[in-house]
């Protein structure tokens, strides 16, 4: 019984002091893209994940730092909007303005979200970013990759 409770109580401490830090979506990954610094092949910085839970009928995503970024801070942001099919712009792979969106950002170490809205008879747009070198919004240093045209 010792054993257990000393267990416990070490996870909860790491827990506490940000050691396990990064939180998972429900759900299924539906789509991934790598936030690369600079160039097609430059350095993975982090991914962009989006995932489909059908037990709740959400979409959730989040930036999720790599080997390189983990445990750095760094600016780190992930939006996401969802709209019916008939506010979906596949031109732009973007929901009209107005439709329902969330967004995390500031100065993350690991990761930013997991933001979740609903996504049933709807389509999601999410975008991701990490600004590599400076820790502000919008900095000319921050790489920004987008998934869209998911629809549920």
């Amino acid at each position: 019984m010792k054993i257990v409770s000393v267990s416990l109580l070490l996870l909860a401490g790491l827990s506490a002091s940000g050691i396990v830090a990064a939180q998972a979506c429900p759900g299924k990954l539906i789509a991934m893209k790598v936030i690369r610094q600079g160039y097609p092949d430059g350095p993975k910085l982090g991914e962009l994940q989006l995932y489909w839970d059908a037990a709740s009928g959400k979409n959730c995503a989040r930036t999720v730092h790599s080997a390189r970024t983990w445990d750095k801070p760094h600016w780190t942001e992930v939006r996401m909007s969802t709209c019916t099919r008939s506010n979906y712009d596949p031109r732009y792979g973007s929901c009209a303005s107005g439709a329902p969106s969330k967004v995390d950002q500031k100065v993350y170490r690991f990761q930013a979200g997991p933001i979740s809205l609903p996504g049933e008879n709807r389509c999601v747009s999410a975008q991701g970013g990490i600004d590599a070198v400076a820790n502000r919004p919008g900095g000319v240093h921050t790489y920004i990759n987008t998934i869209s045209g998911h629809c549920r």
